[in-house]
């Protein structure tokens, strides 16, 4: 079945070429203080942690810290001493034990396990992440990407005189930071509310935490927004991390995916790791691969028929069995996925087509556009779900209908607007 919803179509201009790529040199130069590699410090204010009303203070040890490690934690304190991101302390009520977290480049990250301190009496700061779909659907008809990542993003913002609830304990003692840290509940919060209120009034800019994308129609819109961006960056004493910034290409990776003028692709670099994942022994493994491959599943047409053999290991009271058909179904989904297809971006003002089905053991559905070109459709999205115990009783009319209610319910956002 096939439901429609029509809009007129639009159409955007091309631009020329060496104007904008000389303007590019000239903005980056011109703000060449974002890139100065230096702990940027933000102006427009002091973050504060809110805690419940008679909340008991907790003071952990220190845990034991492994030798091989001892090294590269002294050096990472001696620097976050230096930038002025931690200072010592000789007591405090509060202390959380340190941790620390190797990052993907290599590098050496000090966090603290505050959710077994501060945490559990925290009044988290509950300002929303944007949905990845809603980002990438705001960006839909952009030719050209720019992607910037700041440095030690919550260390560009300073704390209050709430810091006391910070202070980690150590193998040299204590310290307490003078700056947002990562492992606070209300951090994420605090600083996408900081971003938001500097960035979400730019036309054609997202912001996710610390990774902000910048899009544009032509290569002139898209630099005027980049200026804009780096000009409130600056004025707020914000840093960037050069190698992690991209500037004026056509595709661009983010939030886990490809973003590019044609539509949107799976990451290579995740498929890698997914594709090399062994096979499950349990179900606790097996509940983290179909989490993995369910991030994209949108790019999988009838994901939930393909995974049924797997889904029945995670019945309750069910005893684990590695089936042939579990075999098939975990080695059919990662071939699938490596081969999928490129998504279109959703145009708003284009007719939209919703085609659903049913089968005696799920239900599934594609969201599609009309090509440019006039020869077939593009999808944006596939949906599916197994049926439940009961659905599988339904007549096929009534397992058709609702087919049609789950797939609208979950492309809401596009096919209602």
């Amino acid at each position: 079945m096939r439901m429609r919803r029509n809009r007129e179509w639009g159409r955007w201009p091309g631009r020329r070429k060496r104007t904008s790529i000389t303007y590019a040199s000239t903005i980056t130069e011109r703000y060449k203080e974002l890139f100065d590699g230096g702990l940027g410090r933000y102006t427009g204010g002091k973050a504060t942690l809110r805690v419940r009303d008679g909340a008991a203070p907790v003071f952990h040890r220190a845990r034991p810290l492994p030798y091989a490690l001892r090294d590269r934690v002294d050096a990472e304190l001696e620097r976050m001493l230096r930038d002025g991101v931690i200072e010592p302390v000789d007591c405090s009520d509060w202390a959380s034990p340190l941790v620390p977290v190797n990052k993907a480049d290599g590098s050496l990250r000090i966090c603290a396990d505050y959710k077994a301190t501060v945490n559990p009496v925290l009044l988290v700061d509950r300002y929303p992440l944007p949905k990845i779909d809603d980002v990438i659907v705001r960006l839909s008809g952009a030719q050209y990407f720019s992607k910037i990542d700041l440095s030690q993003a919550y260390n560009q913002i300073e704390l209050d005189d709430t810091k006391k609830y910070t202070v980690i304990n150590t193998h040299r003692g204590l310290y307490r930071y003078n700056r947002l840290v990562y492992g606070l509940a209300s951090s994420p919060g605090i600083f996408q509310r900081i971003m938001c209120n500097l960035l979400s009034n730019i036309p054609n800019v997202e912001v996710f935490l610390d990774d902000v994308i910048i899009g544009g129609k032509s290569k002139e819109e898209h630099m005027r927004a980049l200026e804009t961006v780096f000009s409130r960056l600056h004025q707020k004493g914000l840093k960037l991390k050069t190698n992690k910034c991209v500037f004026l290409v056509k595709e661009v990776q983010y939030l886990g995916y490809i973003l590019g003028k044609e539509g949107i692709k799976t990451d290579p670099r995740k498929l890698e790791a997914i594709t090399k994942i062994p096979r499950p022994t349990n179900v606790t493994q097996l509940r983290s691969f179909i989490g993995l491959i369910n991030f994209y599943a949108k790019f999988i047409r009838n994901m939930s028929a393909r995974l049924v053999p797997l889904y029945e290991l995670l019945k309750k009271g069910k005893v684990w069995y590695w089936s042939r058909d579990c075999e098939r179904a975990f080695n059919n989904i990662k071939k699938v996925l490596v081969s999928s297809e490129v998504l279109a971006h959703y145009e708003p003002d284009r007719p939209l087509i919703l085609t659903c089905d049913a089968s005696a053991r799920g239900i599934g559905g594609v969201l599609t556009q009309p090509a440019r070109d006039g020869r077939g459709e593009r999808p944006i999205a596939y949906i599916s779900r197994t049926l439940s115990d009961a659905e599988k009783n339904y007549s096929q009319i009534h397992r058709e209908a609702l087919a049609s209610i789950s797939s609208i319910n979950t492309c809401m956002a596009a096919v209602l607007c």
